[in-house]
């Protein structure tokens, strides 16, 4: 069972947490939500994660965090910031050529998207589809920011993010990104990259 555990009154009070939210918007302005991965880890121990610049965080175990109320505005999406809830997944993952980024892997090591972590995404996306009535879930990489070529990275998008996709909701079609961004790559839509054991026919 994936463990939710809501951090919002302490980051609230966190000298760089609090520091973190830019305004507010209202829940009708949400219809999405942007995965990004954090290129870092704090380990597994919820308290560590309190400065993060994301609504949500997703750990290598699976457990969800939530770190500010849908309504706070957070620089955490760019070009997708009013409308979008910030999803982050702790770790390091690589690119779809299997690279990662050197500083981090230097520093926090290279990881793989678990089970756990993938079914705890997923968990979170049906989470936040019913809280808002989210109609679409984007890639950090297709807003306006052309260094996160990366973000979320394969293995997330499509254990998460093209699950979403599947089940509903629209990454905006075919070729679609802001001004300054990138389209998903059909690598990420590769369903070797599949997570999850195999059930048989």
């Amino acid at each position: 069972m994936t463990r939710i555990v809501d951090r919002r009154k302490f980051v609230l009070v966190h000298p760089r947490g609090r520091t973190r939210p830019v305004g507010t918007r209202s829940r009708r302005d949400i219809d999405a939500v942007v995965l990004h991965q954090m290129s870092f880890t704090r380990g597994e121990d919820p308290t560590r994660y309190d400065p993060t610049t994301s609504h949500f965080a997703v750990l290598m175990d699976g457990t969800i965090l939530r770190l500010h109320d849908p309504e706070t505005l957070l620089h955490s999406s760019n070009g997708f910031n009013r409308r979008s809830v910030a999803v982050e997944f702790c770790g390091v993952f690589p690119n779809e050529r299997g690279r990662y980024h050197r500083a981090s892997a230097s520093r926090y090591g290279r990881h793989t998207l678990s089970v756990a972590q993938a079914e705890g995404g997923r968990k979170l996306l049906d989470i936040i589809r019913a809280e808002l009535g989210i109609t679409h879930v984007f890639t950090h990489r297709q807003a306006n920011y052309p260094t996160k070529a990366n973000c979320p990275g394969p293995h997330i998008w499509y254990n998460v993010g093209e699950w979403g996709v599947r089940t509903g909701l629209s990454d905006g079609g075919p070729g679609f990104h802001l001004a300054g961004g990138r389209p998903i790559p059909d690598a990420w839509r590769d369903a070797a990259l599949d997570v999850f054991p195999s059930r048989g026919p």
